[in-house]
């Protein structure tokens, strides 16, 4: 088989997938959306400060990621601060 024969295939089979609705290849689903904010969220302006100041405060470089933790005991509502300050 020459080349050219083994380009048509591909495209021939490339076209046949498409056609019976298989993709040519998978596409990764990426979440691209945060959970819903929390209206009455309050008590926590200090908290808030802080991430808020650690954000402006950094350099703004492209490769550069910030990493935050937020620690504590279970249900004292750590990811609603990270939801509602991801929010704002």
């Amino acid at each position: 088989m020459t080349s050219a024969e083994r380009a048509a295939f591909k495209d021939f089979a490339a076209d046949l997938a498409v056609y019976a609705g298989v993709p040519r290849r998978p596409v990764p689903v990426v979440p691209c959306q945060l959970p819903a904010d929390i209206e009455d969220f309050t008590g926590r302006d200090l908290a808030l400060e802080g991430l808020y100041t650690r954000v402006r405060s950094r350099k703004r470089q492209p490769a550069a990621v910030l990493i935050t933790a937020a620690v504590g005991k279970a249900g004292v509502g750590k990811t609603a601060l990270d939801v509602h300050a991801a929010h704002q």
